[in-house]
């Protein structure tokens, strides 16, 4: 991440909401099974998956934007250029 960056501080600020939302209903998640609450289960299965794309999406934006921007991450080797 570039600190003075806007994009780069936008794109890790919602990578971070992306995290936070889906380890919240991942958790709620596990605690209907435990609790054996069927159609909790089944409905939070949906949003649990949902958040795991969102939180997917979000860091795929995050690479992107530092290829794209900042040209780091590309997998190329900045030494070999030299």
């Amino acid at each position: 991440m570039v600190e003075d960056c806007m994009d780069c501080q936008r794109l890790w600020r919602d990578y971070a909401e992306a995290t936070r939302n889906h380890v919240r209903v991942e958790n709620k998640l596990k605690t209907a099974v435990l609790k054996h609450d069927h159609d909790v289960v089944a409905s939070l299965t949906a949003d649990c998956e949902a958040a795991a794309e969102a939180r997917r999406v979000a860091r795929e934006a995050v690479r992107r934007h530092e290829v794209d921007a900042h040209h780091s991450g590309a997998g190329t080797d900045d030494a070999a250029a030299v």
